[in-house]
Protein backbone atom coordinates (compact mmCIF):
# COMPACT_ATOMS: atom_id res chain seq x y z
CA UNK A 1 0.00 0.00 0.00
CA UNK A 2 2.70 2.25 0.94
CA UNK A 3 4.70 1.53 -2.00
CA UNK A 4 2.21 2.31 -4.56
CA UNK A 5 2.54 5.67 -3.44
CA UNK A 6 -1.31 6.37 -2.87
CA UNK A 7 -3.49 6.64 0.15
CA UNK A 8 -5.44 3.91 1.07
CA UNK A 9 -9.55 4.36 0.05
CA UNK A 10 -10.15 3.85 3.67
CA UNK A 11 -7.70 6.79 4.41
CA UNK A 12 -8.94 9.11 2.36
CA UNK A 13 -12.55 8.84 3.33
CA UNK A 14 -12.01 9.02 6.80
CA UNK A 15 -9.76 12.57 6.16
CA UNK A 16 -12.96 13.49 4.22
CA UNK A 17 -15.02 12.89 6.89
CA UNK A 18 -12.40 14.76 9.47
CA UNK A 19 -12.36 11.36 11.63
CA UNK A 20 -8.30 11.67 11.26
CA UNK A 21 -6.13 13.55 13.86
CA UNK A 22 -2.70 14.57 12.81
CA UNK A 23 -0.28 11.98 14.28
CA UNK A 24 2.58 12.63 17.32
CA UNK A 25 5.36 12.38 14.47
CA UNK A 26 3.64 15.15 12.58
CA UNK A 27 3.43 17.35 15.52
CA UNK A 28 6.55 16.62 16.30
CA UNK A 29 8.23 17.81 13.26
CA UNK A 30 12.49 18.30 13.82
CA UNK A 31 13.15 21.44 14.27
CA UNK A 32 16.76 22.77 14.19
CA UNK A 33 16.16 25.35 17.09
CA UNK A 34 14.90 23.01 19.55
CA UNK A 35 17.69 20.30 18.86
CA UNK A 36 19.89 19.67 21.67
CA UNK A 37 22.17 16.04 21.47
CA UNK A 38 23.53 14.58 24.99
CA UNK A 39 27.22 14.82 25.39
CA UNK A 40 27.55 11.13 25.02
CA UNK A 41 26.00 11.59 21.33
CA UNK A 42 28.19 14.68 20.42
CA UNK A 43 31.46 12.68 20.71
CA UNK A 44 30.13 9.47 20.09
CA UNK A 45 28.45 10.20 16.83
CA UNK A 46 30.12 13.90 15.60
CA UNK A 47 29.12 17.37 16.24
CA UNK A 48 25.46 18.29 16.26
CA UNK A 49 25.05 19.99 13.04
CA UNK A 50 26.23 16.12 11.01
CA UNK A 51 23.77 13.95 13.45
CA UNK A 52 20.88 16.35 12.63
CA UNK A 53 21.58 16.18 8.57
CA UNK A 54 21.71 12.55 9.27
CA UNK A 55 18.38 12.80 11.09
CA UNK A 56 16.68 14.45 8.67
CA UNK A 57 18.10 12.64 5.35
CA UNK A 58 17.20 9.11 7.25
CA UNK A 59 13.50 8.39 8.33
CA UNK A 60 12.23 5.78 10.15
CA UNK A 61 10.74 3.68 7.19
CA UNK A 62 9.73 0.23 9.76
CA UNK A 63 8.04 2.42 12.55
CA UNK A 64 6.34 4.46 9.92
CA UNK A 65 5.04 1.22 8.03
CA UNK A 66 3.80 -0.28 11.31
CA UNK A 67 2.18 3.07 12.39
CA UNK A 68 0.47 2.96 8.98
CA UNK A 69 -0.72 -0.77 9.39
CA UNK A 70 -2.30 -0.06 12.64
CA UNK A 71 -3.78 3.14 11.65
CA UNK A 72 -5.61 1.74 8.75
CA UNK A 73 -7.09 -1.31 10.51
CA UNK A 74 -8.57 1.14 13.26
CA UNK A 75 -9.95 3.45 10.73
CA UNK A 76 -11.20 0.20 8.78
CA UNK A 77 -12.71 -0.96 11.76
CA UNK A 78 -14.24 2.23 12.39
CA UNK A 79 -15.55 2.98 9.11
CA UNK A 80 -17.19 -0.37 9.59
CA UNK A 81 -19.15 0.46 12.73
CA UNK A 82 -20.17 3.84 11.20
CA UNK A 83 -21.66 2.13 7.99
CA UNK A 84 -23.36 -0.60 10.32
CA UNK A 85 -24.62 1.94 12.21
CA UNK A 86 -26.40 3.79 9.27
CA UNK A 87 -28.02 0.72 8.49
CA UNK A 88 -29.50 -0.36 11.62
CA UNK A 89 -30.67 3.19 12.25
CA UNK A 90 -32.08 4.01 9.02
CA UNK A 91 -35.03 4.56 10.58
CA UNK A 92 -33.65 8.30 12.15
CA UNK A 93 -32.35 9.46 8.54
CA UNK A 94 -36.05 9.87 7.37
CA UNK A 95 -38.44 12.70 7.85
CA UNK A 96 -42.21 12.30 8.76
CA UNK A 97 -43.06 13.56 5.25
CA UNK A 98 -41.45 10.57 4.21
CA UNK A 99 -43.55 8.40 6.42
CA UNK A 100 -46.88 9.82 5.20
CA UNK A 101 -46.30 9.17 1.87
CA UNK A 102 -46.08 5.34 2.18
CA UNK A 103 -48.08 2.69 1.43
CA UNK A 104 -49.19 0.54 4.64
CA UNK A 105 -46.64 -2.49 3.60
CA UNK A 106 -43.54 -0.01 3.67
CA UNK A 107 -44.40 1.98 6.79
CA UNK A 108 -44.94 -1.14 8.65
CA UNK A 109 -41.91 -2.47 7.50
CA UNK A 110 -40.56 1.01 8.98
CA UNK A 111 -41.77 1.01 12.02
CA UNK A 112 -40.77 -2.71 12.75
CA UNK A 113 -37.13 -1.49 12.24
CA UNK A 114 -36.89 1.21 14.80
CA UNK A 115 -34.79 -0.12 17.16
CA UNK A 116 -35.35 3.28 19.85
CA UNK A 117 -38.92 3.75 22.23
CA UNK A 118 -38.37 7.59 21.86
CA UNK A 119 -38.46 7.44 18.26
CA UNK A 120 -41.44 5.14 18.35
CA UNK A 121 -43.28 7.55 20.81
CA UNK A 122 -42.54 10.53 18.18
CA UNK A 123 -44.03 8.77 15.40
CA UNK A 124 -46.88 7.97 17.48
CA UNK A 125 -47.31 11.97 18.75
CA UNK A 126 -47.02 13.04 14.92
CA UNK A 127 -49.37 10.36 13.10
CA UNK A 128 -52.01 11.08 16.05
CA UNK A 129 -52.00 14.84 15.85
CA UNK A 130 -51.98 14.69 11.99
CA UNK A 131 -55.17 12.70 11.83
CA UNK A 132 -53.09 9.66 10.37
CA UNK A 133 -53.38 7.33 13.33
CA UNK A 134 -54.85 4.12 11.82
CA UNK A 135 -55.72 1.07 13.52
CA UNK A 136 -52.83 -0.62 11.65
CA UNK A 137 -49.73 2.41 12.33
CA UNK A 138 -50.90 1.93 15.79
CA UNK A 139 -50.99 -2.04 16.30
CA UNK A 140 -47.23 -1.70 14.47
CA UNK A 141 -46.02 0.82 16.96
CA UNK A 142 -46.98 -1.24 20.10
CA UNK A 143 -45.99 -4.34 18.98
CA UNK A 144 -42.83 -3.54 18.25
CA UNK A 145 -40.18 -4.70 20.95
CA UNK A 146 -38.85 -1.37 21.34
CA UNK A 147 -41.68 -0.37 22.92
CA UNK A 148 -41.74 -1.42 26.62
CA UNK A 149 -43.12 1.53 28.82
CA UNK A 150 -46.65 1.72 27.27
CA UNK A 151 -47.50 4.04 30.46
CA UNK A 152 -45.38 6.92 28.84
CA UNK A 153 -46.86 6.77 25.36
CA UNK A 154 -48.08 10.12 24.28
CA UNK A 155 -51.59 9.26 24.56
CA UNK A 156 -53.38 6.79 26.94
CA UNK A 157 -53.34 3.35 25.19
CA UNK A 158 -54.59 1.87 27.89
CA UNK A 159 -58.08 3.54 27.82
CA UNK A 160 -58.14 3.99 24.18
CA UNK A 161 -62.28 3.95 24.05
CA UNK A 162 -62.27 7.65 25.82
CA UNK A 163 -60.19 8.91 23.45
CA UNK A 164 -62.51 11.31 20.76
CA UNK A 165 -59.88 12.63 18.59
CA UNK A 166 -58.83 8.82 17.31
CA UNK A 167 -61.25 7.63 14.72
CA UNK A 168 -61.66 4.03 15.28
CA UNK A 169 -65.03 2.21 15.55
CA UNK A 170 -66.41 -0.06 18.33
CA UNK A 171 -64.44 -3.25 16.26
CA UNK A 172 -61.23 -1.40 16.22
CA UNK A 173 -60.95 -0.21 19.63
CA UNK A 174 -61.55 -4.21 20.64
CA UNK A 175 -59.06 -5.64 18.35
CA UNK A 176 -56.38 -3.08 19.90
CA UNK A 177 -57.14 -4.28 23.33
CA UNK A 178 -56.82 -8.15 21.83
CA UNK A 179 -53.50 -6.93 20.87
CA UNK A 180 -52.89 -5.46 24.21
CA UNK A 181 -52.84 -8.83 25.32
CA UNK A 182 -50.29 -10.15 23.23
CA UNK A 183 -47.92 -7.18 24.29
CA UNK A 184 -48.70 -7.42 28.09
CA UNK A 185 -48.08 -11.21 27.53
CA UNK A 186 -44.59 -10.37 25.68
CA UNK A 187 -43.90 -7.60 28.45
CA UNK A 188 -44.16 -10.42 31.08
CA UNK A 189 -47.31 -8.94 32.78
CA UNK A 190 -49.73 -11.53 33.37
CA UNK A 191 -51.41 -9.20 36.26
CA UNK A 192 -52.42 -6.98 33.29
CA UNK A 193 -53.45 -9.78 30.83
CA UNK A 194 -55.48 -11.06 33.40
CA UNK A 195 -57.29 -7.73 33.93
CA UNK A 196 -57.40 -7.10 30.27
CA UNK A 197 -59.83 -10.44 30.00
CA UNK A 198 -61.59 -9.65 33.01
CA UNK A 199 -62.79 -6.45 31.62
CA UNK A 200 -63.18 -7.78 28.52
CA UNK A 201 -63.85 -11.33 27.87
CA UNK A 202 -67.38 -11.99 28.81
CA UNK A 203 -68.92 -8.84 27.79
CA UNK A 204 -67.04 -7.95 24.79
CA UNK A 205 -64.85 -10.52 23.50
CA UNK A 206 -67.28 -13.48 23.74
CA UNK A 207 -70.39 -11.58 22.17
CA UNK A 208 -68.31 -10.63 19.10
CA UNK A 209 -66.85 -13.96 18.70
CA UNK A 210 -70.53 -15.65 18.73
CA UNK A 211 -71.60 -13.09 15.93
CA UNK A 212 -68.83 -13.93 14.24
CA UNK A 213 -66.98 -10.51 13.66
CA UNK A 214 -64.02 -11.66 15.25
CA UNK A 215 -61.03 -12.73 12.05
CA UNK A 216 -59.57 -16.01 13.29
CA UNK A 217 -56.23 -14.18 14.24
CA UNK A 218 -58.03 -12.24 17.16
CA UNK A 219 -60.10 -14.86 18.28
CA UNK A 220 -56.93 -17.01 18.46
CA UNK A 221 -55.26 -14.50 20.52
CA UNK A 222 -58.38 -14.38 23.10
CA UNK A 223 -58.73 -18.15 23.43
CA UNK A 224 -55.11 -18.79 23.95
CA UNK A 225 -54.81 -16.41 26.99
CA UNK A 226 -58.73 -16.81 28.32
CA UNK A 227 -57.00 -21.01 28.71
CA UNK A 228 -54.20 -19.69 29.85
CA UNK A 229 -55.28 -17.16 32.43
CA UNK A 230 -59.05 -17.12 33.07
CA UNK A 231 -59.39 -20.47 33.35
CA UNK A 232 -63.34 -19.97 34.22
CA UNK A 233 -63.97 -22.94 31.57
CA UNK A 234 -62.17 -25.78 29.45
CA UNK A 235 -62.21 -25.64 25.88
CA UNK A 236 -65.19 -28.12 25.58
CA UNK A 237 -67.56 -25.81 27.43
CA UNK A 238 -67.07 -22.80 24.85
CA UNK A 239 -67.36 -25.32 22.03
CA UNK A 240 -70.34 -26.09 23.05
CA UNK A 241 -72.06 -22.80 23.85
CA UNK A 242 -70.70 -21.33 20.42
CA UNK A 243 -71.00 -24.42 18.42
CA UNK A 244 -69.63 -23.12 15.04
CA UNK A 245 -66.71 -24.90 12.88
CA UNK A 246 -64.91 -22.26 12.78
CA UNK A 247 -64.50 -21.25 16.50
CA UNK A 248 -63.83 -25.27 16.86
CA UNK A 249 -61.11 -25.21 14.73
CA UNK A 250 -59.50 -22.22 16.39
CA UNK A 251 -59.49 -23.61 19.97
CA UNK A 252 -57.88 -26.41 18.70
CA UNK A 253 -55.20 -24.57 17.89
CA UNK A 254 -55.04 -22.25 20.44
CA UNK A 255 -55.52 -25.07 23.66
CA UNK A 256 -52.06 -25.99 25.16
CA UNK A 257 -53.29 -29.29 26.40
CA UNK A 258 -54.37 -32.10 24.10
CA UNK A 259 -55.77 -31.42 21.42
CA UNK A 260 -57.62 -35.14 20.79
CA UNK A 261 -60.83 -34.58 23.04
CA UNK A 262 -61.54 -31.76 21.24
CA UNK A 263 -61.00 -33.19 17.40
CA UNK A 264 -63.08 -35.85 18.90
CA UNK A 265 -65.86 -33.55 19.73
CA UNK A 266 -65.75 -31.56 16.48
CA UNK A 267 -65.64 -34.88 14.23
CA UNK A 268 -69.18 -36.70 16.24
CA UNK A 269 -70.73 -32.71 16.44
CA UNK A 270 -70.03 -31.18 13.25
CA UNK A 271 -69.08 -34.12 10.82
CA UNK A 272 -71.53 -33.12 7.88
CA UNK A 273 -70.61 -29.46 8.30
CA UNK A 274 -66.79 -30.87 7.62
CA UNK A 275 -65.10 -30.74 4.39
CA UNK A 276 -63.00 -33.41 3.23
CA UNK A 277 -59.96 -31.96 4.15
CA UNK A 278 -61.01 -31.00 7.33
CA UNK A 279 -62.16 -34.34 8.54
CA UNK A 280 -59.26 -36.38 7.84
CA UNK A 281 -57.44 -33.64 9.66
CA UNK A 282 -58.96 -34.15 12.83
CA UNK A 283 -58.74 -37.97 12.37
CA UNK A 284 -55.05 -37.22 12.81
CA UNK A 285 -55.72 -36.01 15.71
CA UNK A 286 -57.77 -39.18 17.08
CA UNK A 287 -55.66 -41.89 15.45
CA UNK A 288 -54.18 -43.81 18.94
CA UNK A 289 -50.76 -43.54 18.02
CA UNK A 290 -50.93 -39.70 17.40
CA UNK A 291 -53.19 -39.35 20.68
CA UNK A 292 -50.52 -41.28 22.83
CA UNK A 293 -47.88 -39.91 21.26
CA UNK A 294 -49.40 -36.01 22.50
CA UNK A 295 -50.38 -37.37 26.00
CA UNK A 296 -46.62 -38.88 26.56
CA UNK A 297 -45.09 -35.48 25.43
CA UNK A 298 -47.25 -33.36 27.40
CA UNK A 299 -46.00 -35.38 30.48
CA UNK A 300 -42.68 -33.91 29.97
CA UNK A 301 -42.32 -29.81 31.07
CA UNK A 302 -43.63 -27.34 28.18
CA UNK A 303 -46.07 -28.42 25.12
CA UNK A 304 -46.45 -31.27 22.62
CA UNK A 305 -44.22 -30.89 19.76
CA UNK A 306 -46.76 -33.35 17.60
CA UNK A 307 -49.44 -31.09 18.86
CA UNK A 308 -47.52 -27.77 17.87
CA UNK A 309 -47.06 -29.06 14.32
CA UNK A 310 -50.36 -29.86 13.83
CA UNK A 311 -51.83 -26.10 15.25
CA UNK A 312 -49.07 -24.89 12.81
CA UNK A 313 -50.67 -26.37 9.90
CA UNK A 314 -53.95 -26.04 10.61
CA UNK A 315 -53.36 -21.93 10.96
CA UNK A 316 -50.84 -21.84 8.22
CA UNK A 317 -53.84 -23.24 5.66
CA UNK A 318 -56.65 -21.76 7.17
CA UNK A 319 -58.28 -24.55 8.04
CA UNK A 320 -61.03 -22.97 9.63
CA UNK A 321 -61.90 -21.45 6.88
CA UNK A 322 -61.44 -24.03 4.50
CA UNK A 323 -64.01 -24.44 1.20
CA UNK A 324 -64.81 -28.10 -0.13
CA UNK A 325 -62.96 -28.83 -3.34
CA UNK A 326 -61.36 -25.30 -4.85
CA UNK A 327 -62.32 -24.12 -7.99
CA UNK A 328 -60.17 -21.33 -8.82
CA UNK A 329 -56.39 -22.02 -9.37
CA UNK A 330 -55.18 -20.34 -6.32
CA UNK A 331 -57.44 -22.23 -3.94
CA UNK A 332 -56.14 -25.37 -5.67
CA UNK A 333 -52.52 -24.04 -5.34
CA UNK A 334 -53.24 -23.75 -1.52
CA UNK A 335 -54.95 -27.46 -1.64
CA UNK A 336 -52.49 -29.12 -2.96
CA UNK A 337 -50.04 -27.47 -0.61
CA UNK A 338 -52.10 -28.70 2.54
CA UNK A 339 -52.24 -31.96 0.94
CA UNK A 340 -48.45 -31.97 0.80
CA UNK A 341 -47.64 -31.21 3.84
CA UNK A 342 -50.51 -33.51 5.68
CA UNK A 343 -48.81 -36.26 4.03
CA UNK A 344 -45.29 -35.75 4.84
CA UNK A 345 -46.66 -35.56 8.64
CA UNK A 346 -47.74 -38.99 8.00
CA UNK A 347 -44.59 -39.85 6.53
CA UNK A 348 -42.72 -38.50 9.34
CA UNK A 349 -44.99 -40.53 11.60
CA UNK A 350 -44.96 -43.59 9.94
CA UNK A 351 -40.91 -43.44 10.58
CA UNK A 352 -41.68 -44.11 13.93
CA UNK A 353 -44.23 -46.05 14.03
CA UNK A 354 -45.63 -48.40 11.55
CA UNK A 355 -49.70 -47.61 12.45
CA UNK A 356 -52.44 -49.10 9.83
CA UNK A 357 -54.92 -46.90 10.50
CA UNK A 358 -52.69 -43.93 9.84
CA UNK A 359 -51.43 -45.89 6.57
CA UNK A 360 -55.34 -45.88 5.57
CA UNK A 361 -55.26 -41.80 6.21
CA UNK A 362 -52.42 -41.43 3.80
CA UNK A 363 -54.36 -43.55 1.26
CA UNK A 364 -57.06 -41.01 2.20
CA UNK A 365 -54.92 -37.90 1.22
CA UNK A 366 -53.80 -39.31 -2.03
CA UNK A 367 -57.56 -40.40 -3.24
CA UNK A 368 -58.63 -37.02 -2.51
CA UNK A 369 -55.44 -34.94 -4.30
CA UNK A 370 -56.57 -37.07 -7.57
CA UNK A 371 -59.69 -36.04 -7.25
CA UNK A 372 -59.04 -32.29 -7.25
CA UNK A 373 -56.64 -33.28 -9.97
CA UNK A 374 -59.56 -35.25 -12.04
CA UNK A 375 -61.87 -32.17 -11.00
CA UNK A 376 -59.14 -29.66 -12.88
CA UNK A 377 -59.24 -31.80 -15.60
CA UNK A 378 -63.05 -32.09 -16.23
CA UNK A 379 -63.43 -28.26 -15.67
CA UNK A 380 -60.33 -27.68 -18.79
CA UNK A 381 -62.82 -29.88 -20.83
CA UNK A 382 -65.43 -28.54 -20.32
CA UNK A 383 -64.28 -25.09 -21.16
CA UNK A 384 -62.45 -26.14 -23.86
CA UNK A 385 -66.61 -28.16 -25.01
CA UNK A 386 -67.69 -24.67 -24.30
CA UNK A 387 -65.22 -22.60 -26.45
CA UNK A 388 -65.70 -24.69 -29.23
CA UNK A 389 -69.05 -24.49 -28.86
CA UNK A 390 -68.66 -20.53 -29.13
CA UNK A 391 -66.83 -20.45 -32.32
CA UNK A 392 -69.33 -23.20 -34.06
CA UNK A 393 -72.17 -20.33 -33.42
CA UNK A 394 -69.77 -17.87 -35.00
CA UNK A 395 -69.09 -19.77 -37.96
CA UNK A 396 -72.88 -20.69 -38.07
CA UNK A 397 -73.55 -16.45 -38.16
CA UNK A 398 -70.80 -15.74 -40.90
CA UNK A 399 -72.06 -18.42 -43.21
Amino acid sequence: MLGSGKPSENMVLAEALNLLQRSRDQDQEVNSTNYKPSLYDNIVKGPAQEQYSDLIRTPKIENRKQKQRISDQFISNLLSGIKSSEVSDVAGALDFADLYNMNSRELSLYIKSVKSEQKLFEILETFYYNDRLTFNVLSSIVLNKALVNIDKAPIDLVNIKNNRLLKLDPLGITMFNIVLLGKYHSLHQPMTVLRNLKQNFNDVYLPLIKKHKLSAFYERIVWRYTFEFLKQFDELHYLQEINRVKSGFVILEATTKSSTPIAKYMLETYGESLTELQTIFLKIFTNPYIEQRIIKELESPGRSKTCIALQKLSVKHHMCTLSQIPKDQWSRRACYALVADLEQFIVESLEISNDKELQGLGNELKTYHMKIITSQQSEISESKEALDDFFNVLQVKEG
